[in-house]
C-alpha cells in the first residue's frame, strides 16, 4: 500500500481552500490524518459522538459493538465546535 510523504503532507496543510467543497475536503482530510479513524467512521460522524471536553469522538458502529475513541488536537476542536 502506498503511502504519502513528509513532503506530500506538507504541501496538503500548507494548502488554502477557496471554495465551501474545498473547506470541507481540507477539513475531512486533516481530521483523518489527526485521528486515524476511516473514512466512513467520519463520514458518520454525529454531534453527539463528539466530547469537546475531553477532545475525543466515539465511534459506536463498530462491527463487534464495541466503543472505539479516537482523540483530536485543538486545531481539530476548533473546526468541528
Amino acid at each position: 500500500m502506498k503511502t504519502v510523504s513528509d513532503k506530500q503532507l506538507q504541501a496538503l496543510f500548507h494548502w488554502k481552500p477557496q471554495t465551501w467543497a474545498e473547506h470541507r475536503l481540507y477539513r475531512l482530510i486533516c481530521f483523518l490524518s489527526d485521528t486515524g479513524a476511516r473514512i466512513d467512521e467520519a463520514l458518520q460522524l454525529k454531534n453527539h459522538d463528539i466530547d469537546f471536553d475531553n477532545l475525543l469522538f466515539i465511534n459506536t458502529s463498530d462491527i463487534f459493538c464495541k466503543d472505539k475513541f479516537f482523540i483530536f488536537n485543538m486545531q481539530v476542536f476548533d473546526w468541528l465546535n
